[in-house]
């Protein structure tokens, strides 16, 4: 079952962003960041992505915006421009959505982990560090709300390389489980999602982003 992803049902206006927050940003406005999500939540779905390809890192999210987003004259409403006023709040004036054009690269991925938060736990954020053993990782949530339960689901998937630790050994003691054995020679991951599917684990913290360490180093975009 497709969760309400907008409530004019239009799936057309799913968008991939690139999130910057500005070189040296300071630690961000976590109680602002949580409130602007659980909104967006309440609403539409979203999905964030967190690249790592060497030392390079970057962080995505997708959404479902509105027919003004590509051409930069968000209609009111927009869900887009409600996530940019977000991450203004939380991490600074400094902070932006830049559009990507042409979807993310594919990549080398030999192994997929889908996660869930152990139960009783209070389980470390996702973040980038989280991709820090690995070359080449993808670190994909997908946050949706229940929409009889009003509860917070997440849909966590962690996608590496055949070189690096096996992805049980590197999360243990984290509050965080690989269900199932991971899958070996994983397919690489689809550039977007324009359908948001209602799933998951039950969440009982905070919303978040694993936004990426500022890296002056150049975007992870397919050329």
């Amino acid at each position: 079952m497709c969760c309400a992803v907008h409530r004019e049902g239009v799936v057309n206006n799913f968008a991939i962003w690139r999130v910057e927050v500005g070189d040296g940003a300071a630690a961000p406005r976590v109680d602002q960041l949580a409130l602007g999500l659980r909104r967006h939540l309440d609403v539409s779905g979203l999905v964030s992505i967190t690249v790592r390809i060497a030392d390079r890192q970057q962080s995505y999210v997708g959404l479902v915006g509105c027919g003004g987003c590509a051409r930069a004259r968000c209609l009111p409403g927009c869900l887009t421009e409600a996530l940019r006023r977000t991450l203004c709040a939380a991490y600074g004036p400094s902070a932006a959505l830049l559009r990507v054009q042409t979807g993310l690269s594919q990549r080398p991925y030999r192994r997929v982990s889908r996660l869930r938060p152990v139960v009783g736990v209070s389980p470390v954020p996702l973040d980038a560090a989280t991709l820090a053993p690995w070359n080449e990782a993808r670190l994909e949530l997908v946050w949706t709300m229940h929409p009889l339960q009003r509860t917070t689901l997440l849909t966590s998937t962690l996608y590496v390389g055949a070189e690096g630790p096996d992805p049980v050994e590197a999360l243990a003691g984290q509050g965080w489980q690989i269900v199932g054995a991971p899958l070996r020679r994983a397919p690489a991951p689809r550039p977007a999602l324009p359908l948001l599917t209602l799933g998951g684990a039950v969440f009982a913290g905070a919303p978040f982003l694993p936004l990426a360490v500022p890296l002056p180093s150049p975007p992870v975009e397919a050329r």
